[in-house]
């Protein structure tokens, strides 16, 4: 299992004792001092299932409404048994990053979705269980090392020689390189990226692709506006690496692209044979007031 490899900020006065206690509840059990037996795993696995219950119950009745809340329940559905544990763990995860629980479980949770529908990983974030990295998809548009170190992970040639042990090698590198990402006062949005956001011929696509790939992207709104540039394509992968960036916008709490995530999700379910999520409306509460409502503008 791979942790988010930043811890979420203090606790708010505001933020759910009982959501906190079940996320504890949740790392406790994933404690071994030895491998889990077959028999032990069946427990744990009732124990994830009634937390889930519980968090659902949370979701239903709106009691989730923190940076920290948000980010217990993404954690705790992350260790779901099916794809929808896995989705709603991506959007909790990202919700909790736009509201200030930076990490990077919002990667995490899609490569974990992605895994359970029998589809490639993104981001290089899942192994097998011999700590080696499982098949990455490294055609078409995909994500960049760029990205994966602006959610502090590893880049994909670490972790394809190093394995899981790549994970928390060289972290204080990774940070003080997101530190220095972070810093607004360094980066400048990208005029390329704009332009081609007011063009409205169709190889503007192909422009932000070649963008991406190349590793221009230094802020939020360049996150973003190639994030919008890319829903213009009919290609599933284009429009996963749309999602992605605007997830990576999001994370940077930039507002505007809570609109982007909704739109590329639900256009990539569409274009891959999925029932589009959001544009049915079956969502929790607390998800709708912070996704779908007037699309964070």
């Amino acid at each position: 299992m791979l942790l988010a490899a930043i811890a979420a900020l203090s606790m708010s006065v505001n933020s759910s004792a009982e959501l906190a206690a079940l996320r504890k509840a949740d790392q406790t059990a994933r404690h071994f001092t030895t491998p889990p037996t077959q028999a032990e795993w069946e427990k744990i696995s009732l124990r994830d299932a009634a937390r889930r219950n519980r968090v659902r119950e949370l979701l239903l009745a709106d009691e989730v409404r923190t940076a920290e809340d948000f980010d217990a329940a993404a954690l705790i559905f992350q260790h779901g048994d099916k794809p929808e544990d896995y989705l709603l763990a991506h959007e909790l995860s990202a919700i909790a990053a736009f509201k200030g629980s930076f990490g990077n479980l919002p990667a995490l949770t899609e490569d974990r979705w992605l895994a359970s529908l029998g589809r490639l990983q993104r981001w290089g974030s899942q192994f097998d269980g011999e700590g080696k990295l499982k098949p990455p998809d490294t055609r078409g548009p995909v994500v960049t090392d760029q990205m994966r170190r602006d959610f502090l992970l590893p880049t994909l040639k670490e972790v394809q020689e190093g394995g899981f042990d790549a994970v928390m090698k060289n972290l204080d590198v990774r940070i003080k390189y997101l530190t220095r990402r972070l810093d607004k006062r360094i980066w400048k949005d990208s005029d390329g990226l704009r332009k081609l956001l007011s063009s409205s011929r169709k190889r503007e696509v192909e422009r932000a692709l070649r963008i991406v790939a190349s590793g221009e992207l230094n802020t939020p709104a360049d996150y973003r506006n190639a994030s919008a540039i890319l829903l213009r394509s009919r290609e599933p992968k284009a429009l996963l690496l749309a999602h992605e960036l605007a997830t990576l916008a999001m994370s940077r709490r930039d507002r505007a692209s809570k609109r982007l995530f909704v739109l590329s999700l639900d256009t990539y379910m569409a274009a891959t044979g999925l029932s589009p999520r959001y544009r049915a409306g079956n969502v929790a509460p607390g998800v709708r007031r912070e996704l779908l409502r007037n699309f964070g503008t």
